[in-house]
């Protein structure tokens, strides 16, 4: 099934829900300069490029920080925390496993959001996106929305 980018789903961090099999999704970010978080963890793993900008990336325990600038591949595998900083307004696509708005996944698993209890809206936004919902029914995949988990 075909996704434009301008009609794909969004997150609450502008970024656009591309294409999602079973247990793997890929969405495009679109980043402003200046923006950064506190360090966390996610309950997924991540492999992302960079198409255009700056950032820079920070793992807990490795010392030194990461630039990630056009032509760059990073991976963040799941429960490691990590922290960026967008140096320069940043466009990057990244893959996940498994999906990381299914079940509350985008919610920090480390870290200040995780302790807080704060939740990303990820969840019923995205779920029920009717390009969400047709690549679901394309693939065969009836988890979304469920309470089972993936």
């Amino acid at each position: 099934m075909k996704v434009l980018a301008a009609s794909a789903p969004r997150g609450p961090n502008n970024e656009r829900y591309l294409a999602l099999g079973k247990e793997v999704g890929m969405r495009l970010f679109f980043l402003e300069a200046g923006r950064g978080d506190a360090e966390h963890a996610r309950d997924y793993d991540m492999v992302g490029y960079c198409i255009e900008g700056k950032a820079r990336l920070s793992i807990h325990g490795r010392g030194q920080d990461a630039e990630i600038s056009p032509g760059v591949a990073y991976s963040i595998p799941k429960g490691t925390p990590h922290q960026w900083h967008i140096e320069e307004r940043f466009v990057g696509v990244e893959g996940t496993h498994p999906l990381p708005f299914l079940h509350d996944r985008d919610r920090p698993a480390h870290g200040p959001g995780a302790a807080a209890g704060a939740a990303d809206v990820h969840g019923s936004a995205i779920e029920s996106h009717p390009n969400v919902a047709g690549l679901s029914a394309a693939i065969g995949f009836s988890g979304l929305g469920s309470g089972g988990q993936v």
